[in-house]
């Protein structure tokens, strides 16, 4: 068991384009589900900041990877 705990890879490395997250902990018109549209630079490289755009409403915002919660890994095309 403790083997498998030494494999995982923190969540907010999982994220990346295309993927699909919520936001902890959101505010108003936070809620729902994002997709994110890419990486935003940042001067904090431990909490990388991404954009994101909510599936339903269309609404850009840029949030930091430590509010992001994954929900579904980017689509893999052409496999």
């Amino acid at each position: 068991m403790g083997e498998m705990q030494a494999q995982l890879i923190p969540e907010a490395e999982l994220i990346q384009k295309g993927s699909q997250v919520k936001v902890k902990r959101p505010r108003a018109g936070e809620s729902g589900v994002w997709t994110v549209t890419g990486p935003v630079a940042t001067p904090e490289p431990t909490d990388p900041a991404w954009d994101v755009t909510n599936t339903v409403s269309g609404r850009r915002r840029i949030f930091r990877s430590s509010r992001l919660i994954l929900v579904r890994p980017p689509h893999k095309r052409g496999a």
